[in-house]
């Protein structure tokens, strides 16, 4: 089977190993990732390092900096948005098993004798006999008769013949057996590699499965972290509001009563106490003409 989306020229460890000191961003280093991969498995002698610990590297870049990147993403929504891109899975023997079941299914037993160089041996052989015994059986009635050839000589010599003639024709039942047992003996042969395809196939989508799992796991716990990450500082953007804001009471009571201590005494707080105290021009000269009153 052919992969896509890779170049065979193209050493990919040292690209992404490069991308990565580069601090390059996890959907970058991702495609890489994956091309190295589809080079890998489309290569019976490559195919060990498609998951090797180069690529458990990567992808630990690829998680950590997909957190990364979430938590400098994150808004008022919260940070833990999008959702788990999961690697289709790619069958490396798809191509052999199909090639296999095509085959199986076109198939089809036929025996000709005329082609079966078993046939033709037994034949040749049955002729040479035919001919001995013809041979034999006119010398033994010429004998008989003083060396004249006769009706029952030919006769007999005839049936001899006949008789080991008829003996190739005795062996196609069993030649036609032998040829469907090789027959379905390739058919159970062909049964047995598809069935090993099967199971190298079901090993590898459950690597696929564990890593996809492993992946959406990673991914998962980025996930809860960058919106731990967003409520934690959403916490404390609230709690350093409600510090300014007590700070802010604080200091306005403070005004507050400063201001009312210069006004029972008969004195007027400037403009800026006032306005920290939050009591009006007005305000403060009715309470400080009440004061000078009391005062008298």
């Amino acid at each position: 089977m052919t992969y896509q989306n890779y170049t065979k020229e193209i050493d990919y460890a040292e690209q992404i190993a490069k991308m990565m000191a580069g601090g390059a961003s996890a959907a970058e280093v991702e495609d890489m990732l994956n091309r190295r991969v589809n080079k890998a498995l489309d290569n019976e002698e490559l195919r060990k390092y498609a998951y090797d610990d180069f690529y458990k590297t990567a992808r630990a870049y690829i998680d950590s900096k997909q957190a990364e990147e979430l938590g400098m993403a994150g808004s008022s929504a919260g940070a833990a948005g999008g959702s788990y891109q999961s690697e289709s899975f790619t069958d490396p023997y798809a191509g052999q098993r199909a090639a296999l079941i095509d085959k199986l299914a076109n198939r089809e037993f036929s025996y000709d004798p005329d082609t079966d160089l078993a046939y033709q041996s037994y034949v040749s052989q049955y002729r040479r006999e035919s001919e001995r015994a013809g041979k034999d059986a006119l010398a033994q009635a010429a004998a008989l008769t003083g060396g004249q050839a006769s009706t029952a000589a030919v006769t007999a010599a005839a049936q001899a013949a006949d008789y080991y003639n008829s003996k190739a024709g005795d062996v196609l039942p069993d030649l036609y057996k032998l040829a469907y047992q090789m027959y379905a003996g390739e058919n159970q042969t062909l049964l047995d590699q598809l069935d090993l395809l099967t199971g190298l196939t079901e090993r590898e989508y459950s690597r696929w499965s564990a890593a996809d799992s492993a992946g959406y796991d990673r991914w998962k716990d980025s996930q809860e972290t960058a919106y731990q990450r967003y409520l934690d500082t959403m916490e404390r953007a609230q709690q350093d509001d409600k510090t300014v804001s007590d700070n802010r009471r604080k200091d306005s009571d403070t005004a507050y009563e400063r201001a009312m201590a210069f006004l029972s005494q008969g004195v007027m707080p400037t403009d800026q106490m006032l306005d920290a105290a939050g009591i009006t021009k007005a305000q403060a000269q009715a309470l400080r003409a009440n004061a000078l009153r009391n005062m008298k």
